[in-house]
């Protein structure tokens, strides 16, 4: 729903998001098991379905990247550029997991989604830095809840070990970034600007009908 974001909802669950800092770093070519992939104990409906998820998952994590890695070239705040240098990272790292996933399960990339490069053009016309970067972090944050739902929806699988994975970073991201955002309120950014590029998030989050016609 359009304007969820007040500073009592930006604020109120950032602790929550601290238990993610102290999770180890994993390596998606040594933690998930890519020989178990082909048995899979899914319907052949939903195993095409998380082919299709994954490599959309895979496109949005690159959107992400890129996100990041243009914030990260204009923002001048050692915190900050602290955070989109640990995303760039973990992005990369996401985006070649489901890809890898994707192509195991189907032999090659389902096509580029088009909401993916709705996402990127949304995000490039925002022309201030720290209103994107709140922007970047707010949808962050409305993406864990798909997260938990798909990791339950592949509950068992390898594919659900990833988004365990990468759970833990996106919540880890979302800490440092709400971090960041409360160091710019206290120097002086106007709490009336955060929830402005916080709720431009709302409506460029992703819902896929991922629940249907199991």
């Amino acid at each position: 729903s359009a304007h969820r974001f007040t500073k009592e909802v930006l604020f109120s669950n950032f602790v929550h998001y601290d238990l993610a800092r102290s999770q180890g770093i994993w390596n998606p070519r040594i933690d998930i098991d890519w020989t178990r992939i082909h048995s899979l104990n899914l319907s052949d409906k939903l195993i095409e379905k998380s082919w299709i998820i994954a490599s959309e998952e895979s496109s949005f994590e690159e959107v992400g990247m890129i996100v990041a890695a243009q914030l990260l070239q204009v923002m001048d705040d050692p915190g900050i550029r602290f955070a989109l240098a640990t995303q760039v990272s973990d992005e990369a790292k996401h985006s070649e997991a489901f890809a890898r996933y994707a192509i195991k399960v189907g032999g090659d990339l389902y096509k580029f989604p088009p909401n993916a490069q709705f996402l990127a053009d949304a995000m490039a016309s925002i022309s201030e830095p720290v209103g994107k970067f709140i922007t970047h972090t707010a949808l962050e944050w409305l993406a864990l809840e798909q997260l938990r739902f798909l990791r339950m929806l592949f509950e068992g699988t390898e594919l659900a070990k990833i988004y365990r994975y990468v759970l833990l970073d996106e919540a880890r991201h979302v800490s440092m970034g709400m971090s960041q955002i409360k160091q710019l309120i206290t120097n002086g950014y106007k709490e009336e600007s955060v929830i402005k590029y916080a709720n431009m998030a709302d409506p460029l989050a992703r819902i896929d009908d991922v629940n249907a016609d199991q």
